[in-house]
């Protein structure tokens, strides 16, 4: 390789080319994703696509676990809780599908809205528990 100039510029684009990567992330999905894809061509020719589906139930419910582990419940009460939590999730998938049929408009619900659920759940929690010890202690 020469050292000027010109053989150092192309030595650099060579190496850019080979080594970066570009990760984008969009939300729209059906006929929005597929006009974007349309109008930039170049962004889909030299990619690839992953799509990420709805958790199984199986997942959710072990994803609560995991966040819910350290929270104090009563172990004859927590399958039930987890439970519920999951039903949640899974229906708010189940009216998006009706308010899209009704309104014509899409709703997604995705995994990090499901982990901001568990999330402000504990935090409810934690803050609930807190306002009854306070109301004991006054009695």
């Amino acid at each position: 390789m020469g050292e000027t100039k010109d053989d150092l510029w192309n030595y650099f684009l060579d190496k850019v080319k080979d080594n970066m990567h570009i990760v984008l992330a969009m939300s729209p999905a059906g006929d929005t994703l597929r006009i974007r894809c349309r109008n930039f061509p170049g962004m889909v020719s030299n990619t690839s696509i992953d799509w990420f589906f709805n958790w199984p139930e199986e997942a959710l419910m072990s994803v609560a676990n995991y966040f819910l582990g350290e929270v104090d419940l009563p172990s004859e009460i927590r399958p039930r809780i987890i439970s519920h939590i999951v039903m949640v999730h899974t229906s708010i998938q189940k009216f998006s599908e009706e308010f899209e049929r009704m309104m014509k408009r899409k709703n997604f619900s995705t995994p990090k809205n499901y982990l901001d659920f568990l999330f402000n759940y504990k935090k409810l929690l934690q803050e609930n528990r807190a306002l009854y010890s306070l109301m004991i202690g006054r009695f």
